[in-house]
């Protein structure tokens, strides 16, 4: 029984899919792009506008994020079988981006980050182990407690070209190579006649091309419609390692890595302004 590196992305403004698990973003709460034209000697600020002059283009996100991962079930009390708790925690997306003075190329480097965590304690009951080794004689526990947590990065590098269709329609085709990792913990502590303490852990790296395209409907004077979906296939190594140990006594030790492919979907609807 080892918790795999495998996690499933959900976001109002895109969605990402890596295998199972869930993770829900709430909207952008922070986008601001800095310009500064070629032939310019002036700079400027502007908030979110997709601006086609050419220079430089650095953005800054701050997203509210939720995550949830499936198969994290650690105790069963009562019939009633116990999960995380999930928190809300913060995240961030930082690109920079450079846009070239000719038919509306630009090349850009993202980053987006997650950290986030969840604790949970329970005692007074009488709860049946889920993780614990079948070494170790104990049928059930007096208290259990939990923690469990989540390092996520992506990181992409991007070419990407906008074609515009009409005056209201435009749509924006990307190009890239997408890096991901994910470095998780997951520990329980048994506590009856003996204690029994479960730690698990796992990593992911993977590296992949990815494709994707963005259209843009102008339905108001700054106001846009709209769409964008991406897809990459990321390829690398998953590391799994999980402990048992009951009185400070290791019973059982369990270490594997192995090479795998973890797909990646983007998704997004929205108004942009």
């Amino acid at each position: 029984n080892i918790v795999y590196t495998h996690i499933f992305l959900l976001s109002l403004t895109g969605v990402e899919v890596m295998g199972r698990g869930l993770i829900l973003l709430l909207p952008i709460a922070l986008c601001m792009s800095f310009e500064s034209g070629i032939n310019q000697s002036d700079k400027k600020v502007t908030i979110c506008v997709d601006d086609s002059e050419a220079g430089w283009v650095v953005d800054a996100s701050a997203m509210y994020l939720k995550a949830h991962e499936n198969g994290l079930e650690y105790a069963v009390e009562s019939g009633r079988v116990k999960n995380p708790s999930y928190d809300w925690d913060f995240g961030f997306k930082l690109g920079v981006g450079y846009r070239l003075p000719h038919d509306l190329w630009e090349v850009a480097l993202q980053y987006t980050s997650l950290q986030t965590h969840t604790d949970s304690a329970h005692s007074g009951g009488s709860f049946l182990p889920i993780w614990q080794a079948e070494q170790v004689h104990q049928v059930y526990a007096d208290a259990v407690n939990m923690h469990w947590r989540l390092h996520l990065g992506l990181l992409d590098a991007l070419v990407l070209k906008t074609v515009r269709f009409s005056k209201a329609l435009q749509g924006t085709f990307q190009l890239g190579v997408r890096s991901g990792w994910i470095r998780q913990k997951f520990n329980i502590e048994y506590v009856g006649s003996a204690t029994n303490l479960v730690r698990m852990k796992n990593k992911f790296f993977g590296v992949a091309p990815e494709g994707g395209m963005r259209l843009d409907f102008e339905v108001a004077k700054g106001w846009s419609l709209f769409g964008k979906g991406g897809v990459s296939l990321l390829y690398g190594e998953f590391y799994l390692h999980q402990d048992d140990d009951t009185q400070n006594e290791k019973v059982l030790g369990v270490h594997n890595i192995y090479p795998g492919v973890a797909p990646i979907f983007d998704g997004a609807l929205g108004v942009s302004w």
